[in-house]
């Protein structure tokens, strides 16, 4: 910041410094209430007309001038900066829409008409000014030229009263009203003065312009009653030739026209027409400095008195197994819950440009009671969990309709990225988002490795249409620690409600299912064979009971078989074997040597199901006694 110079900023004679020093100047004050809830909320403060018109910098600083606005735009068409004068002309707007492609001159089109401002040629230069300038110089009536010895010296015309514009519409984008699209009506009355207008009745000439740009009713007011003004006074224009004296003159000055020493008027140049020799045909239009000031106009009451405002929402990344045939195994699902809802929730990789969208909320929530383990597959009878819906409703369902999918939820931490998918038959509201769900199926889908007891505060996710897969996460990303960030999707990234999140991806729906029927015969001789049953991670298919062995998921066929002592957990596998089918002989020969000492009471037989790309899958896991 500094002093600007000049006639209106002078030096002191007395300490050499100027009238006005920056290094004095200090901001003073900002109101910590947010927007737009202050000054939406009239009746919790009493003081909102401060925000417009009190002493807070709130709503002062989040626009930009018209002059640096204008700036930008010339810049964007590459319009050298040497070649443009622009005076400050007092206006700022909160935003400006370009919706399609145009020249430089009609994207500013719209600021000059409503701001009063002209667009000249000064000497080498685009000069922007204000209309609203007093006059500079005077011309006598004896000083023009005599052009046409038929014609008068001067000539001045003027429209007929029908034909003049009695009402204007200025449409704008409302700042109080969310930035949506509104119009500012008024007409002139008998007496002169302009009042508020509804729509127009189509029988008076009526003046209309847009405004693209984001501006409080009270400032777009103001500009269209100068509007209306400006039209009715340029009725009158005058038209005269000027000799080689004013050849300094440019479209935009002001003057005023004397005749027999007393002035007949102010006018503005609007027009410069070259003449035969050095004289110049000036067309000018009356001009009233007091009518470009713009009055007063009521504001429109902000429009968020009845929001609450928006929170963060709360986003998981959900690593499954595969849910249906048409999800792709690789991504995650996303999930996204927001009360209120913004409309739409973005998901992204941090630092990234494409996001997922989610444009419906989960239905989730969060456990109230422990859920404990069960076996997989199988009613956990006996055993009921309360959750409490952040928003949502459940509902109990038939078995053939839990058989056929229905139901199913994901419960787990969002931090671990373990996810149990559970279904639940019954559900019965008990408190106002309380519901209590029983009869389970656990560990379903290919999840039975999550299983386990999920204590209070678990998060619970329905797995319903409201999830969507998130493209660009898949294999690569396997075995690392995801950085994301999720927000409303209309809201800038560096919004506060955009929050950042780590989560750990292990590509679940990549992962081989746990082979099945892990059975052990001994063969004559003492050889034990042991034989299992793959899965297919491919849900329709897997189903199809009637089509025999379920399909191969995989790009081979592969399995690896570990055999251990049962009495040490974490012992160390005495035998460790890949095979291609679902079958492995031990011989007695493999025996004696992997126990010399002979055989444990107990052995533990662990088989998982191979693939090329995460290695070995889920794993069935039996207990033999010897």
């Amino acid at each position: 910041y500094w002093s600007a110079p000049g006639a209106h900023n002078p030096t002191s004679a007395v300490y050499g410094g100027r009238m006005v020093e920056a290094s004095r100047i200090f901001f003073w004050a900002w109101d910590a209430r947010p927007y737009p809830w202050y000054p939406a909320l009239t009746h919790v403060w009493g003081d909102t007309a401060n925000h417009e018109r009190g002493h807070w910098l709130n709503g002062r600083l989040d626009g930009v001038s018209v002059e640096t606005l204008i700036h930008a735009i010339l810049d964007d068409w590459n319009f050298p900066v040497e070649a443009r004068a622009l005076e400050a002309t007092g206006a700022q707007v909160a935003g400006y829409v370009l919706d399609r492609p145009m020249s430089a001159r009609a994207a500013i089109e719209p600021l000059l008409t409503a701001f009063s401002l002209d667009a000249v040629h000064a000497g080498n230069r685009l000069a922007v000014r204000r209309r609203a300038r007093r006059p500079s110089f005077a011309i006598d009536v004896d000083e023009l030229v005599d052009a046409d010895a038929e014609a008068p010296l001067y000539e001045k015309t003027r429209l007929g009263a029908a034909e003049l514009p009695r009402a204007v519409t200025l449409k704008y984008l409302d700042e109080a009203a969310e930035h949506r699209a509104a119009a500012v009506r008024m007409r002139t009355v008998e007496e002169g003065g302009i009042v508020a207008a509804g729509e127009e009745s189509g029988r008076e000439p009526v003046l209309e312009a847009a405004l693209p740009a984001v501006l409080p009713q009270s400032v777009v007011g103001g500009h269209a009653a100068v509007m209306l003004r400006r039209a009715r006074a340029d009725h009158e224009r005058l038209s005269a030739v000027v000799s080689w004296k004013h050849l300094a003159l440019e479209p935009g000055d002001v003057f005023i026209l004397r005749r027999d020493g007393a002035d007949a008027g102010q006018w503005r140049i609007e027009r410069i027409d070259e003449e035969p020799g050095l004289s110049r045909r000036i067309i000018a239009v009356a001009h009233d400095p007091l009518s470009l000031e713009p009055p007063p106009w009521p504001a429109r009451r902000h429009t968020a008195a009845g929001r609450r405002p928006l929170p963060a929402p709360l986003a998981v990344l959900l690593d499954l197994p595969r849910m249906r045939d048409r999800d792709p195994p690789e991504h995650p699902l996303t999930a996204a819950f927001s009360d209120p809802w913004p409309g739409a929730v973005a998901m992204k990789r941090s630092g990234a440009v494409e996001a997922t969208l989610l444009d419906a909320p989960a239905v989730m929530g969060e456990l109230l009671d422990a859920l404990p383990p069960a076996d997989p597959w199988l009613y956990q009878r006996g055993v009921s969990v309360r959750v409490r819906l952040y928003r949502g409703r459940l509902a109990s369902v038939t078995e053939q309709a839990l058989f056929t999918g229905a139901n199913a939820a994901a419960i787990g931490d969002p931090a671990t990225g373990a996810w149990e998918i559970v279904q639940f038959r019954q559900a019965v509201l008990e408190a106002p988002n309380v519901w209590r769900l029983s009869m389970f199926l656990r560990g379903q889908r290919g999840s039975e490795p999550e299983l386990a007891e999920h204590p209070p505060g678990s998060r619970f996710v329905l797995l319903d249409d409201a999830l969507r897969p998130m493209r660009d996460v898949g294999l690569a990303d396997a075995g690392n620690v995801l950085t994301l960030r999720a927000g409303p999707a209309n809201r800038d990234e560096a919004d506060a409600t955009w929050k950042e999140f780590g989560v750990p991806f292990a590509a679940r729906g990549l992962r081989p299912l746990s082979p099945v029927h892990l059975r052990r015969a001994v063969l004559p001789g003492g050889d034990w064979a042991f034989t299992w049953i793959r899965r297919s991670r491919v849900p329709e298919a897997a189903d199809a009971w009637s089509a025999g062995d379920a399909p191969l998921a995989e790009a081979r066929e592969g399995y690896v078989l570990e055999i251990s002592d049962a009495a040490d957990a974490s012992a160390t596998p005495v035998r460790r074997v890949e095979v291609t089918a679902p079958r492995y002989v031990w011989s007695l020969a493999e025996q004696g040597a992997d126990f010399s000492a002979g055989l444990p009471p107990q052995l533990r037989v662990r088989v998982a199901q191979l693939s090329e790309t995460l290695g070995p899958g889920a794993c069935a896991e039996r207990i033999f006694i010897t």
